[in-house]
Formats: structure tokens, sequence, C-alpha cells
């Protein structure tokens, strides 16, 4: 069939009026012809499924490419996310750390005025207690003011886990 073709096209260049040329390529026969034309096909079709294999392979590769962008879009978001909480949070603490030496100087002022007024209160007789209580067989409560008073042995609210006794405005003696 391709030979007749070559033929057909032969007698047409003849019958133009054109010199013929000699052909400068390789004359086949049709035997030798036909499994050329089979390699090149198979060859043409092998090339077209790897083109798409390999467009296949790209079109993966774009949707893993998108996938890893999003999740690096998502952890971006996630770190300004931290980073804002993080700035807050630094921000609650550093606002009391400011005025932290203001503070601290007033507590040193008030401790130096309180403490010499309270160590002149702590000096005064109406706190002294005249009846240690290493001397004593009867227990007796010594209000803060001074006013003592009986109190039952067996209270148990006296009692603290350290073996302390105390009760709020009392101190057992």
């Amino acid at each position: 069939m391709a030979l007749a073709e070559i033929k057909a096209l032969q007698r047409t260049e003849s019958s133009s009026g054109f010199p013929q040329k000699k052909p400068q390529g390789v004359t086949l026969s049709f035997e030798e012809y036909s499994p050329l034309t089979c390699k090149a096909r198979e060859a043409e079709d092998l090339s077209k499924k790897k083109v798409i294999e390999a467009m296949r392979q790209a079109d993966e590769a774009n949707v893993s490419k998108m996938e890893i962008l999003k999740k690096v879009e998502e952890a971006t978001e996630n770190v300004t996310t931290s980073k804002k909480a993080l700035e807050k949070a630094l921000k609650r603490v550093e606002a009391p750390n400011q005025g932290k030496p203001a503070v601290e100087e007033a507590l040193r002022k008030w401790r130096s005025e309180y403490g010499q007024k309270r160590r002149s209160v702590q000096n005064s007789t109406k706190f002294k207690n005249p009846y240690p209580s290493h001397h004593r067989k009867d227990p007796r409560v010594l209000d803060v003011n001074g006013v003592e008073g009986n109190h039952d042995t067996n209270a148990t609210d006296f009692h603290s886990h350290a073996g302390d006794e105390f009760k709020l405005g009392y101190i057992r003696m």
C-alpha cells in the first residue's frame, strides 16, 4: 500500500513537468516497510504511554505539593496563634514585675515604720504573761488582750497537727 503511494507520487512529479530527482533515501520493499511501521507505531504508543505516566506522576506530585503547602500554612497559623498567646502570657507576667520594685520599696518602708511600732507593742506589759506555762498545773487561756480565762483541757480545737496549741484570738499557756 505504501509502495503504491510512492509510485503514484512519482508519477505526479513526472507529469507535472518538474525534473525528476533521484530519491535520496532508501527504497524498501513492502515486506521490509510493514514491520518498520509497526515498530514505529509501537514506539509512538510507548512514548505516549510514557508521556501519560509522566503527566500522572506530575499531577500526583502537584497534589502532594499542595497538601504539603496546606500543612505548612496550617502550621504557620498555629505558630502565629501560639506566638500571640505567648506574647499575651509574657505581658501578664511582665505587668506585675514592672511595678514590683516600687511595691517592694513601699513594703520596705512600711516594714521599717510598722516594725518599730510592732516591737514597741510587743514589749508592752499588756502581752507579757507573768505566769510561764511550765510552772502551772492548770491550763489557762490568755486572751490576746491580756485577759485570762479557764478552758477545758480536753478541747480538741486547741491542738494542731504539729502539737502547737493555738486558737483564733487565744494563746494557750
